[in-house]
């Protein structure tokens, strides 16, 4: 399967999905989106309100009570999650539609832009590695709030790029490993470039 034509990449989701039931699961998501998925369900009025009550439960010493509502709240969170999925594989059926009416020049290049954010999104991860990896020999214990933001693309790109790994080939997993540090190698090196520019600049007033 050649995975840069993102029709056929597509395709081959679609009929990996329907040897999975048809759709996706929630044991199917990356454990760090599931999470983010929860958190958001939870910032729900109706599911602080229930989280109150359990508290509540708590306080009171009302352990049964406190045990199905927190059984429920898991269903309610679930319910959610697998009616996210459903309707995201509506999505992609109406992505798939608008592909086909582009000329192959547009196809083309929609593929190249989500290659490219891909890439992206992998060395955004790679460079927040390094990033962290520096910091914690001088500061195990400290970390800067001003990248947060930063890390968790990263974290999402882990997550893309696991997804993407589960529904290519290998001959594609191979290229795009590559083609990952090739571009990383030179943004690192465009990065220092300009350091070194400014430097001199300043040096030079």
């Amino acid at each position: 399967m050649r995975v840069t034509d993102m029709e056929e990449y597509a395709k081959d989701l679609k009929a990996k999905n329907k040897k999975q039931m048809n759709k996706l699961t929630i044991n199917d998501l990356p454990e760090d989106v599931l999470e983010r998925m929860r958190r958001a369900i939870r910032e729900d009025s109706q599911m602080i309100a229930l989280k109150n009550k359990h508290s509540q439960y708590i306080i009171n010493r009302q352990y049964a009570k406190a045990v199905l509502l927190k059984e429920k709240m898991q269903k309610i969170e679930d319910r959610v999650i697998r009616e996210y999925l459903d309707s995201y594989e509506g999505e992609t059926e109406n992505m798939q539609s608008l592909m086909s009416d582009m000329s192959p020049e547009d196809r083309e290049y929609i593929n190249t832009c989500t290659n490219a954010i891909i890439l992206i999104c992998d060395m955004i991860e790679t460079f927040t590695m390094d990033f962290n990896q520096v910091l914690k020999k001088y500061h195990p214990d400290y970390r800067l709030e001003m990248y947060d933001k930063i890390m968790q693309v990263g974290k999402e790109a882990k997550a893309h790029v696991k997804f993407m790994s589960e529904y290519t080939d290998n001959v594609y997993q191979c290229s795009f490993a590559d083609s990952a540090d090739d571009i990383t190698e030179l943004v690192r090196n465009k990065a220092r470039s300009l350091i070194r520019k400014v430097k001199a600049k300043e040096e030079n007033k």
